[in-house]
């Protein structure tokens, strides 16, 4: 802010309140007043008025200072859940009224104890109530046991299978209880059960329990296990199957998420193994004539030859014989293109395109290579190097000693219009693509990002300044001592150390005042 203009403003005894929209006029007892919640802000005089959620008004005799929703309080008063009571003899609230003398309070309402009974919040409404026990949100006869807020009475042979909130009754006679307990993440516990047919062992959450020709088989879901028959007493469990390890095999992946039954040979003499692939695909192999790839899940034939330790989809090879694969393609080189193999000090691979080394200190530069000693790569674009310690604006090469890149920051699109237009035309004939393609190489390129270096150290919005020399406040420059002190409130500026000058804000920047935080 020019000097003279603040020397000005000082002489004139005006004093400025900063809002994030406009200014106000102001005298040295006024203060900021915001609405919770809101982005509104006014101001008020702080020895004759009150400021409460956003409402100004004139300072009533025996004002507390302290606020009740939009109201002042006043001496012998108390807020009931934003409600003024008038309270000369201390009383409580409850809810939003008062409580009486010998009255108590249950989930915001008020009653008598001597005749009503408070369970869960909720008022059981009679005399005969006081003697009873609270199960939920009910009165229960006393002796009895609460299950999921039902009274049980023990006479009866039933009890209870879970607890208070969440519980039902069952016979221990001829029911089972199943309950199964999960941790969250949040630190809640939750638990589910399940009243199942019979007395025995519960499988889960099934409905029955097991007999003595059963297996229960936990699934991904331990509430979902399965019952598997098991009659001739040979099987065990793979994942939520059974299985016979006598003549199968049970392969899973290593965090067990996929489980498979697969059948074994018939020879006694073939030593079979589990291939267990990246994909989770899951089949078997025989170790001293196969190898598993991974990759796949799948088993490679050896063919009696040595060295044959890789896979290249399911095809064995030798890594050491200068070979490697590319996406499940085998190839002559020490590294991949995509799809193609290739040696790296013959070629470079620039965005899944070969292109043969031209010399020393190349690189790739988009689809193409520049020389990095000479040129440097702006956004796929190479361009002489002019500067040592230069940057790119977009696909521009700078100065950045003397220059900023004030670039908006959505995505810029520096292609030129050939390039554009070939996007929209992808779908035409592909000589016709071909030809633009030549076309385009003889162009210049649209130096789009040139328009957005600014001369300065900085960027304030699309405009270049020096810090040294200027503040930004909100795309708005002005000019500054570094050593003012000054700072930005929204798009104006002013001095957060002057008595005469206060920054008010929204709730989101701002403290319990609405004064904007440093």
């Amino acid at each position: 802010m020019n000097k003279s203009i603040i020397l000005l403003l000082v002489l004139i005894n005006l004093i400025y309140i900063c809002s994030a929209r406009r200014l106000f006029t102001a005298t040295s007892t006024t203060a900021c007043c915001t609405t919770t919640g809101s982005t509104t802000i006014t101001t008020y005089d702080t020895t004759t008025q009150f400021c409460c959620n956003g409402r100004v008004g004139t300072l009533p005799a025996g004002a507390t200072g302290q606020c009740c929703g939009s109201n002042p309080l006043l001496t012998n008063q108390v807020c009931c859940n934003g409600v003024v009571q008038n309270a000369p003899n201390g009383e409580s609230c409850c809810g939003t009224t008062l409580l009486a003398v010998g009255q108590s309070c249950c989930g915001g309402r008020s009653y008598n104890p001597e005749s009503q009974k408070c369970c869960g919040d909720e008022l059981v409404g009679n005399v005969i109530s006081i003697d009873r026990d609270c199960c939920g949100t009910s009165g229960m006869t006393q002796g009895f046991t609460c299950c999921g807020g039902v009274g049980i009475n023990p006479t009866t042979g039933q009890t209870c299978c879970g607890d208070e909130t969440n519980g039902r009754s069952y016979n221990p006679s001829s029911q089972t209880c199943c309950s199964i307990t999960t941790n969250n993440d949040d630190g809640t516990v939750d638990t589910r059960i399940q009243i199942a047919s019979g007395v025995g062992t519960c499988c889960g959450l099934n409905s029955r329990v097991l007999d003595i020709n059963q297996i229960c088989c936990p699934s991904e879901s331990v509430s979902d296990a399965r019952i598997v028959s098991n009659s001739n007493n040979n099987l065990q469990c793979c994942g939520d199957e059974g299985y016979n390890p006598t003549t199968q095999s049970c392969c899973a992946t290593e965090d067990a998420s996929v489980t498979r039954v697969l059948t074994r040979s018939t020879d006694p003499t073939v030593n079979q193994e589990c291939c267990v692939g990246t994909n989770k695909q899951l089949s078997l192999y025989n170790p001293s004539t196969q190898i598993c790839c991974t990759d796949r899940g799948v088993a490679a034939n050896l063919n009696e030859r040595d060295g044959l330790t890789a896979c290249c989809g399911s095809t064995a090879y030798d890594p050491k014989a200068n070979q490697v694969c590319c996406q499940e393609t085998l190839g002559c080189g020490d590294s991949c293109c995509a799809r193609n193999a290739y040696w790296m000090d013959m070629m470079l691979c620039c965005d899944n395109t070969l292109i043969e080394i031209m010399g020393a200190n190349w690189a790739c530069c988009g689809k193409t290579y520049y020389n990095t000693e000479t040129q440097v790569c702006c956004q796929g674009v190479p361009q002489m190097k002019l500067y040592d310690n230069g940057a790119c604006c977009l696909d521009y090469h700078y100065n950045d000693a003397h220059y900023a890149c004030c670039a908006p920051a959505v995505e810029v699109d520096t292609r030129k219009k050939d390039d554009k237009d070939d996007d929209k035309d992808k779908d035409d004939d592909k000589d016709k693509d071909d030809d633009k393609d030549k076309d385009d190489d003889d162009k210049p390129y649209n130096y789009v990002g040139k328009q957005y270096v600014k001369c300065g150290n900085s960027c304030c919005g699309n405009n270049g300044y020096f810090t040294e020399a200027a503040t930004c406040c909100n795309s708005r420059l002005y000019e500054t001592d570094p050593s003012s002190g000054f700072r930005c409130c929204d798009t104006s500026i002013f001095d957060p150390n002057s008595i005469t000058e206060l920054c008010c804000c929204d709730d989101a920047a701002s403290d319990l005042t609405g004064v904007c935080d440093a």
